[in-house]
């Protein structure tokens, strides 16, 4: 009988933990990511939503690049280095695509929905992991 009761109890507390599943949505300070992209330099260029940007030659595509991470600092600190982690893959692509820069980039987790401005974009915090999503357009510059 005890058995059945303590393996009751223990069901009910991952159901709880589970019923209580964090996913907030929080839009986090877009500076500490763009002084990163400053400081490791490179001929690839990123524009958050409307920035201004110099005139496009051509459009090359649009692209998403996801990721997660753990929930192990200040959320706003995961968050950054996160961010920073997706413009290196968006680098990456943009390198191996031959495009000069990325722009129009914006947060787009959830489909459909288009988040985040030139000073913020959007993070998900859950209760141990934290995620973002950016969509951009890679592009060539005229010299």
């Amino acid at each position: 009988m005890r058995t059945a009761v303590s393996a009751c109890l223990l069901s009910l507390l991952f159901i709880s933990n589970a019923a209580i599943a964090r996913n907030d949505s929080v839009m986090v300070p877009l500076q500490p990511v763009m002084d990163q992209i400053a400081k490791q330099g490179g001929a690839v260029r990123f524009y958050f939503a409307k920035q201004a940007t110099p005139e496009v030659a051509e459009k090359l595509s649009t692209f998403t690049v996801s990721r997660n991470g753990a929930l192990r600092a200040e959320q706003s600190d995961a968050c950054q280095k996160l961010a920073g982690q997706v413009i290196d893959q968006m680098r990456e692509r943009a390198v191996s695509e031959g495009a000069d820069g990325v722009v129009n980039i914006r947060s787009t987790y959830i489909k459909g929905t288009e988040v985040g401005t030139e000073t913020e974009f959007e993070c998900r915090i859950g209760n141990v992991r934290v995620a973002i999503q950016f969509s951009g357009e890679l592009v060539k510059f005229k010299n």
